[in-house]
């Protein structure tokens, strides 16, 4: 990276170093038993709502809580006793050394590959070294918890991307000027043929990232949203399903894996790679079948799916490994009772 592009870059994180610096000084300045939500400063930007949202709903809770958008958990600043991480995108965060007192959560939406044959290894997993150092691990949609099960690890939960006020769903309606958008990288060779494929045939969005209300704007300009998986493994994009259901969209997947909240044909619309040119086609000539559905998948995303729910179902989860970790135990000692904090 050259100087220009560097300095550029700092220029642009200037808001979030000071937000950041806020939020040291804040917690800093209680007694401990604080929620430090840790965002890393490259994926902010990402899931800005919904961070903001889970701290709105830890205050609306009754907790102390503070938003971290932090390069590594390092530079969130002195831990108090008591204090409770929970940190989002670990795969891109460091392992870290714990400090005694503290409690580490950690929310993985990293996807699984398939089992591994007999006799192989499982492929390296980014966050893999940040997990195994938090007391509880959650995952960011009940389709990973199901995976995280058949390979035998031991997860506390789900902490989806639900819906909370962040949202931009009131936003004014925008007359759609394109016919097909896709948010997201175009990293992997399945992702960039579909879409070349898909933009060949239909007028299609100019631009794969937007942040924040122009995000929200851009979503409501297309007829239809598409949800592209990595690779030829199902999974289910969790924010980006938050962010069409949010906004009202139309939304066209590929399959989605075992465990999924949201149904096909009623919450979205779905369509095999195969057979994607197609649907699409299908879906643009009937507006009305389009609009019922994203009508469907908004009212459940708004009524049912809500983050705060799912909140208030982890903390005493939470309050219950905190009450360990300050007696000294580690996890195997309260292991039975991660997955049911009432038992």
């Amino acid at each position: 990276m050259s100087f220009l592009e560097n300095l550029r870059r700092n220029l642009a994180d200037a808001p979030l170093h000071y937000r950041s610096w806020q939020a040291r000084r804040d917690a800093g300045a209680e007694r401990g038993g604080t929620y430090r939500v840790v965002v890393p400063l490259g994926v902010y930007n990402v899931y800005r709502e919904h961070a903001e949202g889970l701290v709105d709903c830890l205050r609306a809770l009754g907790r102390t809580a503070f938003l971290h958008p932090v390069k590594q958990l390092r530079h969130g600043g002195r831990l108090i006793p008591g204090d409770r991480v929970l940190a989002f995108a670990p795969d891109r965060l460091e392992p870290f050394k714990r400090a005694p007192g503290i409690l580490y959560a950690a929310v993985n939406e990293e996807p699984y590959a398939a089992r591994p044959d007999a006799g192989e290894d499982p492929p390296p997993r980014r966050s893999a070294g940040f997990l195994e150092r938090c007391h509880l691990v959650f995952e960011a949609n009940e389709a990973l918890l199901e995976q995280a099960a058949e390979l035998g690890l031991e997860r506390a939960g789900v902490l989806p991307f639900g819906y909370s006020e962040r949202w931009n769903w009131h936003a004014a309606p925008v007359k759609p000027r394109y016919d097909v958008a896709f948010l997201g990288r175009l990293a992997t060779d399945h992702r960039r043929e579909l879409w070349d494929a898909i933009r060949a045939r239909f007028r299609v969005a100019p631009r794969n990232e937007a942040w924040g209300k122009q995000r929200a704007r851009l979503l409501r300009a297309a007829r239809i949203q598409l949800s592209l998986r990595v690779t030829e493994v199902p999974e289910l994009a969790g924010h980006r399903f938050a962010m069409a259901l949010a906004n009202r969209c139309f939304l066209l997947s590929e399959p989605l894996p075992p465990g999924s909240p949201f149904q096909p044909g009623v919450h979205f619309a779905e369509a095999t790679a195969s057979s994607m040119i197609d649907r699409i086609s299908r879906h643009l000539e009937h507006a009305d079948p389009r609009a019922a559905i994203a009508a469907r998948g908004h009212a459940f995303f708004r009524s049912e799916y809500r983050l705060e729910t799912f909140v208030q179902r982890i903390l005493p989860m939470l309050d219950f490994a905190m009450e360990a970790v300050r007696e000294g135990r580690e996890p195997e000692s309260f292991g039975e009772r991660r997955t049911d904090p009432a038992a």
